[in-house]
């Protein structure tokens, strides 16, 4: 029988551990968002193989807010609807706010522009995760 490495054990128990988000913060959406270093996330890998970021941009507004836009292509010949996500972080890391998630239509082989803005100056950061709806919400 193979044995798994220590290292590889101590890592996946400490991952099972973790929280959803940091302590004290309120989100408006349950579960946890994929935790990585990437801002545009995939859920799911059906979504990264229909769906490419072309481009990911953010803006300070002149009232301090942050505003991201992403530029969305969807690879297939068939109009296609995703969920995103947007949670914004302070300069810390630490989760500010979390939008609910946005159902978007995405028309075959074209781009899609998606925006969020903030609500609060303090954000810094942030992350944006788009997955394929669940077909119980009758999305097709």
């Amino acid at each position: 029988m193979r044995r798994i490495p220590y290292f590889l054990f101590a890592t996946i128990a400490s991952l099972a551990g973790c929280a959803d988000g940091p302590a004290g913060v309120a989100s408006p959406v349950s579960g946890s968002l994929p935790q990585t270093n990437e801002r545009v996330q995939f859920d799911d890998a059906s979504a990264k193989r229909l769906v490419v970021v072309l481009r990911a941009d953010t803006e300070r507004l002149t009232n301090g807010l942050l505003r991201v836009t992403i530029l969305l292509r969807n690879k297939t010949s068939r109009t296609l609807w995703t969920d995103i996500c947007t949670s914004f972080r302070d300069a810390d890391g630490k989760e500010l706010e979390r939008t609910t998630w946005e159902p978007t239509l995405l028309t075959p082989q074209a781009a899609t522009e998606y925006a969020c803005t903030s609500t609060s100056a303090q954000a810094a950061d942030y992350r944006v995760v788009v997955r394929k709806p669940a077909r119980s919400l009758g999305v097709p």
